[in-house]
């Protein structure tokens, strides 16, 4: 009876090829991954500088001024109509830098009006506004601002009350400090009567601010 016998170290050799394919798999495949991994083209990251144009809508009102004239009501009260009060509304546009991310300019033109308390007339004290103005962010809340300011058209109907007035186009200096969108203006500003009388127009408003971005 032959006995056959196995190759010498048989088994032995099949376990020793058997670990070397499975090192090979492991080192092999995370390399390929990585490689891949690394041709692969990155992302695309998106744009996120801020917007160059801003829509805005200001609304405010204003005290201050010199009286230009003063009414007289039948119970004995009085009201002065001054240059500096009103109620404003504004429309324009900022500009953003984009190498200037705190800054923004800004221009504005709009309506300023005010009335007075008497039933039988319709008083009414209107001009308008023109600004352009620079703003600095301190921080992402509070910013500054100062600019050039223009009244145009400043008339003063009395509706037959008295003799209208009407004024010559005024420039003057605006201040801002804002917290969001409220702000506390400065207006420093003389107005010149046809007649050639000169009032000062000075003011403070407390505005509010909506700003609508667009690229």
């Amino acid at each position: 009876m032959q006995v056959g016998s196995s190759p010498r170290g048989g088994p032995v050799r099949f376990a020793i090829a058997a670990v070397f394919r499975a090192a090979t798999a492991l080192l092999v495949h995370p390399a390929a991954a990585t490689l891949a991994a690394q041709e692969s083209p990155p992302a695309a990251v998106p744009d996120s500088a801020p917007p160059r144009f801003g829509w805005v809508l200001d609304m405010s009102v204003d005290f201050g001024g010199e009286a230009v004239a003063e009414l007289l009501f039948a119970n004995g009260d009085r009201q002065p109509l001054t240059t500096g009060d009103g109620f404003s509304f504004s429309g324009g546009l900022e500009w953003y830098p984009r190498t200037l991310p705190r800054l923004a300019l800004r221009s504005l033109v709009g309506w300023k009006l005010s009335t007075s308390a008497a039933e039988n007339a319709e008083i009414w004290f209107t001009r308008v506004p023109v600004e352009l103005a620079a703003l600095y962010a301190l921080d992402r809340h509070w910013r500054v601002g100062a600019g050039a300011v223009f009244h145009l058209r400043p008339t003063l109907d009395l509706d037959g009350v008295a003799p209208n007035q009407s004024f010559d186009p005024a420039t003057g200096l605006l201040l801002e400090l804002a917290w969001r969108p409220l702000a506390l203006t400065y207006t420093r500003m003389d107005y010149r009567r046809s007649d050639g009388a000169t009032f000062g127009a000075n003011a403070v408003a407390f505005s509010y601010s909506f700003v609508l971005h667009r690229q």
